[in-house]
């Protein structure tokens, strides 16, 4: 009797069903589209820093040494 009125309630998006949030279309990364540039160090590296790099390195939003001081997926591009 309790699990057919979940099931009624459930197709009638009623009762908690109701309190769930819609589905959306995935949003945009903040990251843009990976540009041509090698690949930075992995995570696990020790202490990594852009002085220890010859040049830009694609990190993306993940960036486990923090080389990306501006947040746009490519760390030591200040250097």
């Amino acid at each position: 009797m309790i699990s057919q009125a979940e099931d009624t309630a459930r197709q009638a998006v009623a009762g908690l069903w109701a309190a769930r949030p819609e589905t959306t279309e995935p949003s945009a990364p903040d990251t843009p589209a990976r540009p041509d540039l090698p690949d930075g160090p992995p995570a696990g590296v020790p202490d990594v820093d852009c002085s220890d790099l010859p040049g830009p390195v694609w990190v993306g939003p993940e960036d486990p040494h923090r080389l990306d001081r501006d947040g746009d997926g490519i760390g030591c591009d200040t250097n």
